[in-house]
């Protein structure tokens, strides 16, 4: 959940600065953008394998596999999109548009938030039997506040 925790920060720093625009973000609030996406792209999330050999021991059964794939493929893209973000942040302000910056800015924080939310619901799915009373409502706690 820290993890989360961070990437909601992230996600809630984007926006911001896609609401501030069209004016591109001044160099300091820049820098603080690219720190932020490179400790994005750095954090040590637990891998799709971490998650299955939290769920117990075997073969995935088809549900299982498929709800990892998906978590894999969503952070897949959220690191590319992080890494597209830092090239054009890195790029002299104006090579792109105030408005192609929002839309990137835009389909990042998005897509995160939606990769924490179906993060959430394969844990809730999948480790039902495994979580204890608090862990579950501490997920389910996480998933209200990604839904208002």
């Amino acid at each position: 959940m820290a993890r989360h925790t961070r990437s909601a920060g992230l996600c809630d720093h984007l926006e911001a600065c896609a609401d501030g625009l069209p004016t591109w973000p001044i160099a300091d609030e820049a820098e603080r953008l690219r720190s932020a996406l490179n400790d994005f792209i750095g954090q040590d999330g637990p891998s799709t394998a971490d998650l299955a050999g939290m769920l117990g021991p075997g073969v995935p059964d088809v549900l299982t596999a498929a709800l990892l794939r998906h978590v894999e493929a969503r952070r897949t893209d959220d690191l590319v999109h992080a890494g597209d973000l830092l090239a054009v942040l890195d790029a002299a302000a104006g090579r792109i548009s105030a408005d192609a910056l929002g839309y990137m800015l835009r389909c990042f924080f998005a897509a995160r938030r939606q990769a924490m939310v179906l993060e959430i619901l394969t844990v809730l799915t999948l480790g039902r039997h495994r979580l204890t009373a608090e862990g579950r409502s501490l997920l389910i706690d996480g998933l209200c506040r990604r839904t208002a």
